[in-house]
């Protein structure tokens, strides 16, 4: 996607009021919206995210991981 592109799509996402847009991870159980996306890099797990309508009022649901280990 170009960048013109994903700005466009931000806009779009942005336009409803009600979307965010969170990492695929966090530091802490909060997840706290991003305003951009990261740069492109060559571990494409940086470009990965997720859309949630606050709207509907449900909880983010997490899962702690230790550092080194992965979600199967």
């Amino acid at each position: 996607m170009s960048k013109e592109d994903e700005e466009s799509f931000l806009q779009y996402l942005r336009s409803s009021g009600d979307l965010v847009i969170l990492p695929t991870t966090s530091p802490s159980s909060d997840f706290a919206p991003i305003a951009f996306l990261p740069e492109p890099t060559e571990d494409e797990a940086t470009r990965k995210f997720w859309l949630q309508n606050s709207a509907v009022g449900l909880p983010v649901v997490t899962e702690y991981v230790p550092a080194g280990s992965e979600l199967t």
